[in-house]
């Protein structure tokens, strides 16, 4: 089957006429339909109890997921040697030997 709108395969269903379409297709009616639902929304749309759905509560688990120490990146080598002192960002190399 292919997608009544362009000759590339229909591989994606979506919940409106015609019903099957490329992957393009799909993402261009997915978007639009969101684009349309977020216009259509009040600014000011706020549940005054959080949701507790098994989704929503995993989704909170994930973003309080403290940052693994793999993650995080080492500070250069040239940091963690020598002065805690800073070094002028404008200075000659050698008055920052200096300083």
């Amino acid at each position: 089957m292919f997608c009544p709108y362009c000759a590339q395969q229909a591989t994606v269903d979506i919940p409106s006429p015609p019903g099957r379409v490329c992957a393009a297709h799909a993402l261009e009616f997915w978007t639009g339909l969101l684009a349309y639902v977020k216009d259509r929304s009040a600014t000011c749309e706020n549940q005054g109890t959080p949701c507790t759905c098994q989704a929503c509560n995993q989704l909170s688990t994930v973003i309080a997921r403290p940052i693994t120490s793999a993650v995080v990146e080492a500070p250069p080598e040239d940091a963690r040697e020598g002065s805690d002192a800073p070094v002028p960002v404008n200075a000659d190399s050698s008055d920052a030997a200096t300083a």
